[in-house]
Parts: C-alpha cells; sequence; structure tokens
C-alpha cells in the first residue's frame, strides 16, 4: 500500500481530537475512511511530517487490519481504524485508560490505486493530545522519637517513663500511588528555592521514601507531565 500525504481540504480533514471522562476520542471530520491513531510514551515527543511519515509507515505491513502496529524507526505504535469501527463506537474511538500521548491524522483509501491518502493539518500540535490519569500522593515531614530506643521506652530513677517526643528531621517521608504503567521522570519534584529539578522513577511508587528537605525550608514541591493529574491526599499516618 502506497502512503500520500496531502495538506488539509475542503473534503478531506480531522482537527479538534478531545477526550472525555470515559477515554473515548471524539474529533471533528470529514471523507476519512480510515483514521491513523500514533501512541507514544508521556515522556517523549513525536516528529510527523508529510515528508516523513510514508518512510515511517514503510515497515508497517497489514496496516489496515486495524491491529496496534509498533514501528521501531518512530518508537511508537500506530492503529489504522476504519471508519466503521468510529461509526460503532457512537463517532468516537475507545482509548485505553493509562497515561499516554497521540496523534491521530485521517485518511483516504482508495482502492482502485492502494493508496492512502493521510490529510495532514496545517499544525501538527492541533492533533496531538494526551490521556490523563490520576495519581495521589502523600508528604509529611519525617519526625523521630525521643525518649526510647528501637521502640523501648526508657525509664529514669524510681521507674519513672520518659514521655516519648516527636522531633522534626531534615526530610520528608513520601508516598505517590503505584502505577504499572509509569515511566521515569513523568513526576518531578523541587527542593526550596532550589532551581534543581529531580525525577521520580518507578522503583519509588508504591512505597514511603525520603527526600532530604532541611527544616525552615518549604515542603519539596511535586509536578508532573500533561499526562498526569497529581492529586495531593492527607497523609494517612
Amino acid at each position: 500500500m502506497k502512503i500520500e500525504c496531502k495538506s488539509f481540504q475542503g473534503n478531506g480533514y480531522l482537527m479538534s481530537p478531545s477526550v472525555d471522562a470515559l477515554h473515548k476520542l471524539h474529533f471533528n471530520e470529514m471523507g476519512c475512511t480510515h483514521f491513523l491513531l500514533f501512541s507514544y510514551a508521556v515522556n517523549r515527543d513525536l516528529v510527523i511530517t508529510q515528508e516523513n511519515l510514508p518512510a515511517m509507515l514503510a515497515t508497517a505491513e497489514n496496516l489496515r487490519d486495524g491491529e496496534k502496529l509498533y514501528i521501531k524507526s518512530m518508537d511508537a505504535s500506530v492503529q489504522c481504524i476504519g471508519r466503521h469501527v468510529y461509526l460503532s463506537n457512537g463517532s468516537a474511538i475507545q482509548l485505553d485508560a493509562k497515561a499516554s500521548r497521540y496523534t491521530i491524522l485521517g485518511a483516504a483509501y482508495n482502492p482502485d490505486t492502494d493508496t492512502m491518502n493521510v490529510y495532514f493539518p496545517n499544525n501538527i500540535e492541533t492533533v496531538n493530545f494526551a490521556v490523563c490519569v490520576e495519581m495521589k500522593y502523600q508528604i509529611r515531614r519525617h519526625t523521630v522519637e525521643t525518649g526510647s530506643i528501637f521502640g523501648i521506652k526508657l525509664t529514669g530513677k524510681a521507674g519513672h517513663v520518659f514521655k516519648p517526643k516527636q522531633n522534626e528531621t531534615d526530610f520528608c517521608e513520601v508516598y505517590i500511588d503505584r502505577a504499572n504503567d509509569y515511566v521515569d521522570g513523568s513526576i518531578t519534584y523541587r527542593i526550596g528555592d532550589n532551581p534543581c529539578v529531580y525525577p521520580v522513577t518507578k522503583a519509588m511508587l508504591g512505597r514511603w521514601f525520603l527526600i532530604k528537605s532541611p527544616l525552615g525550608q518549604k515542603i519539596p514541591e511535586f509536578t508532573a507531565c500533561d499526562s498526569i493529574t497529581l492529586i495531593k491526599v492527607e497523609s494517612r499516618v
């Protein structure tokens, strides 16, 4: 099958992609028989142009079968979705409920010439979008207890028991919910006024970990990429 790229035309285009709460993809289109859906990791960009797309899809055998194909040269997956699938799903495409970035292009297949005409917008960013997932995290000042050693209460004269006291340290304890499809660096944090940002790796998820944060400084701030909605919740001590 031959791939030909064309600029948007009055009778052939796809624009304004949006994703609803059920992870269904909606868009405006005209003259499309197929839709090319590219998916890739949340921490990278995919550069698709009219010049490089034919070469990218040259190895995508049986593209029109609708299966999701991994294209090594793109480090991305592509799925060619027929219009009948789109219509049968209420003029929508069902996406996976996981964090990912996407690009979607409309196309029209000509069986007489075995050619797929792919319609390109003037700005490819208008057909790029991301699916967000919620990830919750907790953060609290780390404390140590005085008046005990390894959980054993200390006693003084006449058996007097020292009252344990919680003392804050130069560390914070953090817990971020686990996510199976998490990509290292999708969440980062900054300590105090330090301009450096530090990545959160997948190995840090689903367990408490410590961050050095000197007393007197504000609690470290966490931010996430555009495909993750990060929600701070009250610490469950």
